[in-house]
């Protein structure tokens, strides 16, 4: 026979995580017996728990050598400088740079 559902539409998870996180595990725990839902503590600071490691988790990472991380910081503060100085004097700039290189 299936389960049947209290008349409130939200799970026991949710309404850990909708309730303030300056609430007491304890103070939870009595609130979802008003509503006649069975809590502990510990359940409580497991919900709490993993709502704050769902929002470090980014999936799974290739690791990168520290010079192609850093290549990554230094393109995007190029590209603000070029947005800076303009398109132009950023060619100028590149030029000149291109000269210095070649020896010309």
């Amino acid at each position: 026979m299936a389960a049947r559902r209290k008349s409130s539409n939200i799970s026991k998870s949710q309404f850990v995580r909708d309730l303030p996180p300056k609430l007491s595990a304890k103070e939870v725990v009595q609130a979802a017996a008003k509503r006649g839902m069975k809590l502990n503590e510990k359940y409580v600071y497991n919900v709490r728990s993993a709502a704050k490691m769902k929002g470090k988790r980014r999936g799974r990472s290739v690791a990168r050598s520290p010079r192609a991380a850093g290549g990554d910081r230094l393109e995007l503060q190029l590209r603000q400088t070029i947005a800076q100085v303009g398109l132009q004097r950023a060619r100028a700039i590149f030029q000149a740079v291109e000269s210095a290189f070649l020896g010309r």
